[in-house]
């Protein structure tokens, strides 16, 4: 009779297969014990089986030795997870006091934000308090110019000299128009030929040349003696206009401002003057054409200038004197300008 085994499995230990070893080893032995207690051996086998039994017996002794090591191994895994367990605590602390830092962060970060506006406004309020104390301070004619001043802003650039034949003048662009458009009058614009133009706003002010562009007469209204003027720049840019939209009626003893170019001794430097005055009537009638009576001191630059009420509308434009009436400034109102413009949209459809 012979006693079949098996080898071990190579790839780890396995419990069910633990316990059905040791079973077998225990038959080994118990069988080993009846061998001895014969005394005898006279079986031919007998030597066999013992051979038998030791090897049963050592692998048993193996078999807990696997067993054994399974056993330190299952413990391991153990105590991994027992140091990621504190590892995730510790971490987790650290997460908490750097949300509490953050949030300290936050409100420090509030309170500044909140101490820079308060700042802020108190600087307001105290340069709203010089401003008062400086208009209190100031004349009335310096309140007004202020306050002419701060509402025409960039639209005063929309003022331009015009030179034409040794004769210089006064224009201004008008909005509306695709091509950048001049109004002037007659006693300006009434060469055929290009004319030059120096703008307000230019980096050269205060020369006499060199001119900013060219503009050419496109239209001449008969009926006002308004002049249009159609400007060619040397470098391309856009320029400020008047807008259509500031165009109102002026009423009598208002108080206005003339633009102009100034002239010293018939030269001009690319400067301009800004003469305040009155209107003096607001509807004065010369043949079929009304205009404004204008007590202002003006220059010979002047022809072509806008008047302009210190609300920064547009009120009239200088045409010089009026015959019969020469002690007296006048201006076409600007109320004509717009059936003006509708005239020469007519012309220009013809042409």
């Amino acid at each position: 009779m012979s006693v079949m085994t098996e080898s071990p499995p190579q790839t780890g230990f396995n419990l069910p297969w633990s316990v059905a070893l040791l079973l077998t080893a225990v038959g080994a032995v118990v069988l080993v014990a009846a061998i001895a207690t014969t005394g005898k051996h006279s079986d031919p086998d007998a030597n066999r089986y013992e051979k038998e039994a030791t090897k049963l017996q050592n692998q048993m002794a193996e078999a807990e030795k696997a067993l054994a090591t399974e056993r330190e191994k299952g413990k391991a895994p153990a105590a991994e997870l027992i140091v990621l367990e504190e590892r995730n605590k510790t971490d987790a602390g650290r997460l908490a006091m750097r949300e509490v830092t953050l949030k300290e962060l936050e409100e420090k970060n509030r309170q500044k934000i909140a101490q820079v506006q308060q700042q802020i406004e108190e600087t307001k309020r105290q340069l709203e308090s010089e401003k008062k104390q400086v208009s209190a301070q100031a004349s009335p004619e310096d309140q007004e110019r202020a306050k002419f001043t701060a509402a025409m802003g960039e639209t005063q650039n929309a003022i331009v000299t015009i030179v034409s034949q040794g004769v210089v003048g006064t224009g201004f662009f008008i909005s509306g128009f695709k091509q950048p458009t001049i109004i002037t009058t007659a006693e300006v614009g009434t060469a055929d030929q290009d004319l030059n133009i120096k703008l307000r706003n230019a980096e050269n002010a205060g020369d006499n040349e060199p001119f900013d562009g060219t503009a050419r007469r496109i239209y001449a209204d008969k009926e006002t003696g308004l002049v249009f003027l159609s400007y060619t720049p040397k470098e391309q840019g856009k320029v400020a206009t008047l807008s259509r939209k500031t165009i109102r009626e002026a009423q009598r003893g208002e108080k206005v401002v003339v633009i102009a170019t100034l002239v010293h001794g018939g030269e001009h430097f690319g400067e301009f003057s800004a003469s305040s005055g009155t209107v003096s009537n607001a509807d004065v009638a010369k043949g079929d054409k009304k205009f404004l009576q204008l007590a202002v001191p003006t220059n010979t630059g002047s022809f072509g200038s806008p008047v302009l009420g210190l609300d920064a509308k547009l009120l009239g434009v200088v045409v010089g004197r009026v015959e019969g009436m020469e002690k007296s400034v006048f201006a076409i109102p600007a109320t004509e300008i717009p059936k003006a413009i509708t005239r020469l949209i007519e012309a220009l459809s013809k042409q």
